[in-house]
């Protein structure tokens, strides 16, 4: 491989990013040939982009299914501004994204802001604080068609703050590639929207490309198709 090349290529994605690729292959396999870093890059780019479906499907669901539940137990749309639902972090949460949408001359009703609330937010919901005054009331509804054995308020905050990790790295950039157990990190984004509503694993199955990514062939096909690329004559 040109060093010109591998120099351009090191310097665009940073030397740090190209080296930290370079560990974890040779780590997992011994060696690292001088096109595998870009290869594995790239996998590792696609895979991020086939969970795209499945997250943003989650999270979709679950914030409209607390919402939802919540409106209805409290008689209230904007339950999550009540004090005595909410702690005071929660609260500031939900009032600087209600800022933002004044600063962005959006309307502030219930449903702008609820979109405007990031993954982290409903997950910590879930933490043991809420157990009384939230889950206590609503978790049946809100997630009706998981088993009752385990329909609990730290079964789902250990399950959410998994994927949370997982979804933080994907949307910074950062390497997944070498889990072990990819593969069931996907299986429990798809259980955990099915245990609010089945229909929507049926809706985005046609589209979710994460199982046609995660093979070898997909990445000999990556590898074949930027060998040309890579290995070209100045």
């Amino acid at each position: 491989m040109n060093s010109n090349i591998t120099e351009k290529l090191s310097y665009t994605l940073s030397a740090e990013r190209i080296n930290g690729y370079k560990k974890r292959i040779i780590h997992k396999y011994g060696k690292c040939n001088g096109i595998d870093c870009y290869v594995y890059y790239n996998w590792n780019t696609a895979l991020c982009e086939s969970f795209y479906c499945s997250l943003q499907a989650l999270e979709v669901a679950l914030r409209n299914a607390i919402h939802n539940t919540a409106s209805e137990y409290f008689n209230n749309s904007r339950w999550f501004e009540d004090p005595e639902i909410l702690d005071k972090r929660a609260l500031n949460t939900v009032k600087q994204a209600k800022a933002v949408l004044i600063k962005q001359d959006k309307n502030t009703s219930a449903g702008r802001i609820l979109a405007e609330l990031n993954f982290g937010f409903w997950t910590s919901l879930f933490n043991k604080k809420y157990d009384q005054i939230l889950w206590h009331k609503i978790i049946k509804k809100t997630f009706p068609y998981i088993k009752a054995e385990i329909r609990t308020r730290s079964t789902l905050s250990k399950r959410l703050n998994s994927i949370r990790r997982l979804r933080n790295r994907i949307f910074h950039y950062e390497p997944i590639w070498y889990y072990n157990d990819l593969h069931k990190h996907h299986d429990r984004i798809i259980e955990t929207i099915g245990w609010m509503e089945p229909l929507m694993e049926n809706m985005i199955f046609p589209i979710d490309q994460f199982r046609s990514c995660y093979t070898s062939k997909k990445l000999e096909q990556i590898r074949s198709e930027l060998h040309p690329l890579i290995y070209w004559k100045e």
